[in-house]
């Protein structure tokens, strides 16, 4: 669990309940990314692997970065849940790579309770589905430049998709379900 703002490959940043106290998350840990106060930022700062990330609900903006050119394997889910207050919940994928067994992005469910994931330039891989739940417009994929998405499962529908670069969306067994919103 993360205890506040900092690089993922420094102990002080996470409470990791069962480890040694010197211990950073790795390929068999359930990530959490914590509800605090202050609002808080990890940033993934050298290739990094999980067994599932999740944002829990909660009043407070949190966010999950990846620095440039870095790579995050999650094995099983990765779950954005919507604030219950007005606030982000935030994975930035930027210019990295991101592979998860599955993404979920759960909006608040009223205005301004956000869940989303957004891409640049970088690389989203899901073996799974893409799925999207609570207030659609505050449930967001989001690429903003010449990224890849490249998903094995469905796109849900319930969210927002928005596309505003060259990147491109690949579907590998799966479905587009209809999008609340979508743009390029």
């Amino acid at each position: 669990t993360s205890t506040g703002s900092g690089n993922w490959s420094v102990p002080a940043t996470w409470s990791c309940i069962g480890l040694p106290a010197a211990t950073v998350p790795g390929i068999a840990d359930a990530v959490v990314i914590a509800n605090l106060n202050p609002a808080h930022t990890v940033t993934v700062d050298v290739n990094s692997a999980a067994a599932s990330i999740t944002f829990p609900s909660g009043n407070r903006s949190s966010t999950l970065q990846l620095g440039p050119a870095i790579t995050l394997s999650v094995a099983g889910a990765v779950t954005i849940n919507g604030p219950t207050g007005a606030a982000t919940k935030s994975m930035n994928v930027g210019s990295g790579t991101l592979s998860a067994g599955s993404i979920s992005i759960n909006g608040g469910g009223a205005a301004g309770r956000t869940a989303q994931m957004t891409v640049s330039t970088g690389t989203i891989t899901t073996t799974g589905s893409i799925t999207f739940s609570g207030t659609a417009t505050d449930a967001a994929l989001i690429s903003t430049g010449a990224s890849a998405i490249n998903i094995g499962g469905d796109l849900g529908n319930g969210g927002t998709l928005t596309t505003g670069g060259t990147g491109t969306i690949n579907f590998n067994g799966g479905t587009l379900r209809a999008s609340a919103a979508s743009s390029n």
